[in-house]
């Protein structure tokens, strides 16, 4: 989220889009952080953040990367959050989805997505499509992290806790 608000000006513009009223926003955040942080490392290491097979590249998290990228991923969302406060929610003109619910029924997501963009028929994917997201892993996160027990041991007892179990 952060690659957003890398200069003045484009700091600016964000601020700018997410205070205007008449645009319409969707935030897309993960729920499980860890599952956050694998991504962004893999497509960073690799430079592939699309449409690509991302299994074969293992990461090593140290515990304190990892609880950096949490607390800078939640900020982050506190952050947007606290821009569109008041602007009316999922009834007004903005909206949030989880990349986990897209994943686990992305017609129904997508026509939510539809309804709050004034779309008034019922959703339905266009022809020749399944309607259904293609993930760029298999989501094993314990076979894509090479430390994965350490980290999960290290956040055990924590609010993060779940995140090494639901994938």
């Amino acid at each position: 989220p952060e690659h957003i608000c890398r200069s003045a000006r484009s700091r600016e513009l964000f601020e700018e889009i997410l205070s205007d009223t008449r645009v319409r926003k969707i935030i897309l955040h993960r729920r499980n952080r860890l599952a956050a942080c694998v991504s962004a490392l893999r497509a960073s290491v690799t430079g592939q953040y699309i449409r690509k097979n991302l299994d074969h590249v293992r990461v090593h998290l140290e515990p304190e990367g990892l609880q950096g990228f949490i607390d800078n991923y939640d900020c982050y969302y506190s952050y947007i959050r606290e821009r569109l406060a008041g602007q009316g929610g999922e009834n007004g003109c903005w909206m949030q989805i989880s990349y986990e619910e897209l994943i686990e029924d992305q017609k129904a997501v997508a026509g939510n997505v539809y309804k709050f963009l004034g779309g008034i028929a019922p959703f339905e994917p266009r022809s020749g499509q399944s309607g259904q997201s293609q993930r760029q892993t298999n989501g094993n996160l314990a076979s894509a992290v090479h430390n994965f027990e350490q980290l999960r041991y290290a956040f055990s007892g924590s609010d993060r806790e779940a995140d090494f179990y639901d994938s």
